[in-house]
């Protein structure tokens, strides 16, 4: 049988998760990443934005339902076969994601400064690479619009 209580770590929990997000927004803004949007649904939440102003819309969040996880969804690209990013997945055509976890290089033990340096690390790497990803084919006409057109 399964035990749902709801238990008092939950108002922890919830801190945590709120002190998270403003690590992402935080660390976002430290890299000149301007928000596009702010949403958030039942098992996300998270940040829209572009690493230049005609690039695709991406997305830099994190999700419930993988609590060891900050995403970073690449959106409406075509990258290369071996691309130089670790922990990177293709999820569908034109589609990727990459993860960094926070189970790993004792994120948890680490001060406020020093996990936000972790993971501005990870943006600015993935950043870095989509930005200088060479011009897309403009016979693939992009998927996700990109916005202000």
């Amino acid at each position: 049988m399964t035990d749902n209580r709801v238990r008092p770590t939950l108002l922890a929990g919830m801190r945590d998760f709120q002190n998270l997000l403003v690590h992402l927004q935080s660390v976002l803004k430290e890299c000149d990443l301007p928000t596009i949007r702010t949403g958030g649904g039942l098992t996300f939440s998270g940040f829209s934005l572009q690493v230049t102003s005609d690039a695709p819309v991406d997305w830099f969040g994190y999700h419930i339902d993988r609590p060891d996880t900050v995403v970073y969804q690449i959106q409406d690209r075509i990258l290369p076969e071996a691309p130089s990013l670790s922990r990177l997945k293709r999820l569908e055509p034109r589609r990727y994601e990459r993860s960094f976890s926070l189970e790993e290089n004792g994120f948890f033990d680490l001060g406020e400064r020093e996990q936000m340096d972790l993971l501005k690390t990870f943006l600015l790497e993935t950043v870095e690479f989509l930005r200088n990803l060479p011009p897309q084919d403009d016979q693939n006409t992009p998927s996700i619009p990109v916005l202000g057109e």
